[in-house]
Order: C-alpha cells, then sequence, then structure tokens
C-alpha cells in the first residue's frame, strides 16, 4: 500500500468519528473535504429528533365529560332564569319580517295646486327677468373695455431670446484632380 492511500483512509476515519462526535454531543456535524462532482444528498438530524419518544406525550382530543355537560347545563338554565326574574324580556332570534309602508299617492287636487303655484313663480320670474334687460342700457364699448375683472393680473413682460450664432465649419475644399 502506498502512503497516500493510507493517509486517505485516516482522514474518512477521522471525519467519520468527528460526525459521530457531533451527533453524540448534540451538535452538528464539520463539513467534509469537498469532492469533484455533484455532492450526495445529506440528511439533516434535528435535535428533536434525538429526544426519545416517551418524553413528549402526544396531545389527546378533549372530551367532555357527561357530569361536565350537566354542570355546564345546569348554569345555564340558572341565568337564563335569573335574567326571566329581572324582567329583561328574551328576544327570539327569528321574527316575521316587517310589513312594507303603504305607498303614498298623491291626490289630483294637490297635483293641480302644485302645478298651478309652479306656473305663477315661472311666470314671475320670467317678468322680472323681461323688466331687467328693458331696463338697463347697452354699455359703450369703450366703457366696457375699460372694465377690468379684478381677478387678472398684468402679463409678464417675456424676455427676448437670446440667439447665440454657432460657428459655421468651413466647407471642405474638394481636392484638385491630378491633372493627366
Amino acid at each position: 500500500m502506498a502512503i497516500s492511500d493510507i493517509l486517505a483512509t485516516i482522514d474518512n476515519e477521522i471525519a467519520t468519528l468527528q460526525q459521530a462526535h457531533a451527533l453524540l454531543s448534540g451538535g452538528t456535524a464539520p463539513a467534509p473535504k469537498k469532492k469533484a462532482g455533484r455532492p450526495k444528498k445529506v440528511v439533516a438530524v434535528p435535535k428533536a429528533a434525538v429526544v426519545p419518544p416517551a418524553a413528549k406525550p402526544a396531545k389527546k382530543k378533549r372530551k367532555l365529560s357527561p357530569e361536565g355537560r350537566k354542570r355546564i347545563v345546569e348554569a345555564l338554565k340558572r341565568r337564563w332564569a335569573a335574567t326571566k326574574k329581572a324582567g329583561v324580556a328574551v328576544v327570539p332570534a327569528a321574527k316575521t319580517p316587517a310589513k312594507k309602508a303603504k305607498k303614498r299617492h298623491i291626490s289630483p287636487e294637490t297635483r293641480k295646486r302644485i302645478a298651478e303655484a309652479a306656473k305663477q313663480r315661472w311666470a314671475a320670474q320670467k317678468a322680472a327677468v323681461a323688466v331687467a334687460t328693458a331696463t338697463t342700457k347697452p354699455a359703450k364699448k369703450k366703457a366696457a373695455a375699460a372694465v377690468v375683472p379684478a381677478t387678472t393680473k398684468p402679463a409678464k413682460k417675456k424676455a427676448a431670446a437670446v440667439v447665440v450664432p454657432t460657428p459655421k465649419k468651413p466647407a471642405k475644399k474638394a481636392a484638385e484632380a491630378p491633372a493627366k
């Protein structure tokens, strides 16, 4: 056997002993040396798996004993009796739906009175507009131009745009063709 083979087997044994030591002490095993190729899938052992199953009992579904059920029913009955005795009315959960309110209608006489009142208002408004337009005189054009609304602001003077001429590139001179 060659020395390199002996060293390789010793290294493998050291790695397995370190893993066993880490598992027994509760820590994680150190990562082994990387080998060429795809790494093998490592299954990590959680700390909970190390604990024996007797330490964690399985939870059972809780059941209500018949005696406990009877005590709850008795307590409810006493509470209901006390509320009835106090005079608090117990409202039933499901009641019949309330009846719809009767739809109201306007009588023909009332409808006529409303229409007549509206016509009178419209006539009065129309007459007021006619009187207002007849009494006002048309304004002169000069006077109308002088009236300026208060919300208008004087126009700001725009600064004249300064155009800087760009220097023109000199035209390329046509190269003189060599005379033949």
